[in-house]
């Protein structure tokens, strides 16, 4: 927004609009560069392995079931 207003100002010859305009971009980069250089690094974390299931069933299988053939009526 602030590098709009700079360019709109410096074309219209509004100057205000231009020193504003110049004010914003200025505050927001120095904001910005101030912020990157607050940041710690981040640590590298072994990742985590997560299982949803367990590698065998604690649970006996369960028998096959089979359908049964329906003889059709006569």
């Amino acid at each position: 927004m602030g590098v709009v207003d700079a360019v709109i100002g410096g074309l219209d010859d509004s100057w205000s609009l231009f020193a504003v305009g110049l004010g914003t971009a200025g505050v927001t980069l120095a904001w910005k560069l101030w912020r990157m250089q607050q940041r710690r690094p981040i640590l590298e974390e072994e990742p985590v392995v997560q299982h949803y299931l367990p590698s065998r069933s604690s649970s006996p299988t369960l028998p096959i079931l089979t359908v049964a053939k329906k003889k059709p009526p006569r």
